[in-house]
C-alpha cells in the first residue's frame, strides 16, 4: 500500500522539506534524529500524497509517526489501518503530540487509546537562558562554570571539524568506556546512536563543539542541528565526570555558539534515568512537549 525503505543519507533533502514545514518542537521531527536512531528502532520511510511516512520496528508491533505534511491525513490513517488490519496487528503511531492526538479523537472517536510516554518528553529551553544562565534558579549552573575555569583557566572551544574529528571520537570511547559497568540496553542503543552520528556527521551536516583542556585533551562535546525556523535540537551532549563542571561547560558554550538564533533549544528526552531527569530539569525547562502512544483499539476507523 506504501513503498516503506530503510532511510538513507540520500533522503536528507526531501525529508528535509517536510520537516521544514512542521511548527512542532518534537525531536522526532527531525532527519538526524531519525538517521542516528535508524539502525536502533529499524526505521524505514515512505513518500505518499504530499506525507512523509516513517515506520519503526522496535517491539511488539511495528508503529509510526504521525503523517507529516499536507495531504489527506485523515485517508492516510484509514489505509495504515487497513494495512495493520491485514497484517493482523493494531495500528500503533509513537510519539504523538497534544494536538495529533486531538485529530484522532475527534475524526475516528472511539477508535484508538493513548498512553503517555513521560519518560520520552523533550525538555524545551529558552535559548536566552542555556546562555546567560540567569537568575537564582541558575546559580548553581554559573558555580559549576566558575569553577570549571578556575580548574582549566586556558580552556578552549572548538567547533567540530575534520581536523579534530577523531579527538572526538577518542573522547566519546573513553566516555563510555567509564561507564562500562552500567551499560544497560539503553546505554548500549545510545552508544550506536552516537557512533552514527560521528560517522556521518559531515554528510549530516551537524553542528558541533567542543570543549578542550590547557594539556589538548578533550573532555566534552556537544551535536545538534536545527529542527525548525524557531527551535534549535541538540541530539548528543558528552562531558568527562573526571573534569567538574565540564558539562555546565558546553551546555552553555554550545548554546552561545549555535542556538543564539533560535526562542527554544529542544534537549529531547531523559528516556526514564532518573539522573538525567534530575539534570534536565535543573536548568528549569520552559515546557515539556508531551507525547503518547496510540493504538486501535478495533472498532473500525470508517
Amino acid at each position: 500500500m506504501f513503498s516503506f525503505k530503510p532511510v538513507r543519507i540520500s533522503d536528507r533533502d526531501w525529508m528535509n522539506e517536510y520537516f521544514s514545514q512542521s511548527v512542532q518542537h518534537s525531536s522526532e521531527f527531525s532527519f538526524g534524529f531519525s538517521y542516528i536512531w535508524k539502525n536502533i528502532f529499524n526505521i524505514d520511510v515512505a513518500r505518499a500524497e504530499q506525507c512523509l511516512l516513517l515506520k519503526a520496528h522496535y517491539k511488539q508491533y511495528p508503529s509510526y509517526l504521525y503523517p507529516l505534511g499536507k495531504g489527506d491525513i485523515k485517508g492516510i490513517i484509514e489505509a495504515l489501518a487497513i494495512s495493520a488490519w491485514q497484517d493482523g496487528t493494531p495500528l500503533v503511531f509513537h510519539a504523538v503530540l497534544s494536538t495529533q492526538k486531538k485529530f484522532l479523537e475527534d475524526n475516528f472517536p472511539g477508535c484508538f487509546t493513548f498512553a503517555k510516554l513521560d519518560d520520552h518528553f523533550d525538555y524545551i529551553y529558552e535559548s536566552k537562558n542555556l546562555i546567560a544562565l540567569p537568575g537564582r534558579k541558575l546559580h548553581a549552573k554559573r558555580n559549576h562554570i566558575s569553577q570549571f575555569k578556575q580548574l582549566h583557566p586556558d580552556w578552549r572551544y572548538e567547533s567540530i571539524d575534520r581536523s579534530n574529528m577523531s579527538d572526538v571520537k577518542a573522547m566519546n570511547t573513553t566516555w563510555h568506556e567509564s561507564r562500562r559497568q552500567d551499560m544497560c540496553a539503553s546505554l548500549k542503543e545510545e552508544l550506536s546512536a552516537t557512533e552514527t552520528a560521528l560517522s556521518a556527521y559531515f554528510d549530516l551536516e551537524f553542528d558541533g563543539g567542543l570543549i578542550r583542556t590547557q594539556d589538548g585533551r578533550v573532555i566534552a562535546y556537544s551535536i545538534g542541528e536545527p529542527l525548525n525556523a524557531d527551535t534549535y535540537l541538540v541530539h548528543i551532549e558528552k562531558a568527562l565526570c573526571t573534569a567538574p563542571g565540564a558539562y555546565s561547560m558546553i551546555n552553555q558554550q554550545f548554546a552561545e555558539h549555535h542556538c543564539a538564533q533560535y526562542t527554544y533549544v529542544n534537549r529531547e528526552d531523559d528516556s526514564g534515568n532518573p539522573g538525567l531527569r534530575q539534570a534536565k530539569r535543573s536548568y528549569c525547562p520552559t515546557f515539556l512537549v508531551e507525547k503518547y502512544r496510540a493504538q486501535t483499539t478495533g472498532k473500525p476507523l470508517r
